[in-house]
């Protein structure tokens, strides 16, 4: 998990959008093809509840690395992920 949060911090500035962060840590983690829309897009909605994610002068253990460690939990739990 660790790795991949590093591996996001270093793309795009450490900004990301709710779309962004969910198809790049799609990507990390496979890639994986969501083949139900609506799984992606109930990752996007959830990550999008708390806005837009920054990993720019980040400290281990901050919010945003714990956004992206429960989205990569969310995306370990789909179907898609177990096929893949």
């Amino acid at each position: 998990v660790r790795d991949i949060i590093e591996r996001l911090a270093k793309q795009n500035g450490g900004s990301f959008s709710p779309e962004d962060v969910v198809n790049s840590c799609l990507d990390l983690m496979g890639p994986i093809t969501m083949s139900e829309e609506s799984t992606r897009s109930a990752l996007i909605q959830h990550v999008a509840k708390k806005g837009d994610l920054s990993l720019r002068k980040r400290e281990s253990g901050k919010a945003e690395d714990e956004r992206v460690a429960e989205l990569l939990g969310l995306i370990a739990a789909t179907k898609e992920y177990h096929r893949a």
